[in-house]
């Protein structure tokens, strides 16, 4: 992509030139049929980039193909997909047939049902970390091929590839969207409300409007969680030790102010703690034990 950029990027005056320059060079490298510029992780393009994107594809320099994760489109380029010229195609997940078909069709032969439900699990249906979940299990010899019918042996998640790719999710979010969602991940389900008191309300809220929480009610409480089974894992993996701590210590108390009024709570109370490095007081280890 670098080699589609001007040469002289010095002679741009301002933001907006260097935007105008660059889409004359697409179009002047443009073959005859035209240009097709593929933006891969769209969600993760900062202002300037995204500028660029919405003029190459109003000025005609170039046909734009956006790849983001669960439709999280910048809000710039927003207005081209609801109002055109562009068009959302929806990639849903695979389900239980289609992955069948595929593990099969690309491992040379089918795969017993105990690894399909793993795979579909771990992956979401996602084709993107199900091919990275294939790669590390094939690179590492978790998967077996026995009486013509592949199997997964041993408890191996996930690859580090796969671990980058789900970490570049996060990468470059805002430090207070980057909390919310490492509460949520250490919680594994939160209340919104807890959520609220150690974030902000307004952190919350952009988290649940960039898609990287799914609400849900429970009884009369509101309910936050990732929303992929891997996004968790990693983010617990990746998290620094002592910000993972600080965070555990947070949720701890917000939740004792609570009153840990159901059954689950004291259970992630003593949790918390243990897994801050704390020592949870007599009551709540045995009201936690019993609560089992």
């Amino acid at each position: 992509a670098v080699a589609l950029l001007p040469a002289d990027l010095q002679r741009a005056a301002s933001p907006l030139e260097l935007v105008r320059l660059t889409a004359e060079r697409l179009r002047a490298a443009a073959p005859r049929r035209g240009l097709v510029l593929l933006v891969d992780d769209a969600h993760l393009l900062d202002a300037a980039s995204t500028a660029l994107v919405a003029h190459v594809v109003r000025s005609g320099a170039a046909r734009v193909l956006l790849v983001a994760a669960e439709d999280a489109v910048p809000d710039a380029l927003a207005p081209l997909v609801e109002e055109g010229p562009c068009e959302r195609v929806r990639v849903e997940p695979l389900g239980p047939q289609e992955l069948a078909a595929l593990c099969a069709a690309v491992l040379g032969a089918p795969v017993e049902g105990a690894t399909l439900h793993r795979l579909a699990r771990l992956s979401g249906g996602n084709l993107l970390y199900l091919q990275e979940l294939l790669a590390a299990w094939r690179e590492d010899g978790t998967l077996v091929l026995e009486q013509g019918m592949w199997r997964a042996a041993g408890t191996r998640a996930r690859g580090r590839r796969l671990a980058q790719v789900v970490e570049r999710r996060f990468a470059r979010l805002d430090p207070a969207l980057r909390e919310v969602v490492e509460l949520t991940a250490l919680a594994g389900t939160a209340e919104v409300a807890l959520l609220e008191g150690l974030a902000g309300v307004e952190a919350v809220l952009a988290a649940e409007r960039a898609r990287l929480l799914l609400l849900a009610e429970d009884g009369h409480r509101l309910r936050a969680r990732l929303p992929h089974p891997l996004y968790a894992q990693v983010l617990r993996e990746s998290m620094p030790r002592l910000a993972a701590r600080l965070h555990r210590r947070a949720l701890a108390a917000a939740l004792e102010g609570t009153g840990c009024r159901r059954r689950d709570d004291l259970l992630l109370l003593a949790a918390l703690l243990l897994d801050a490095g704390d020592v949870p007081g007599e009551q709540v280890l045995l009201a936690a034990a019993g609560r089992r």
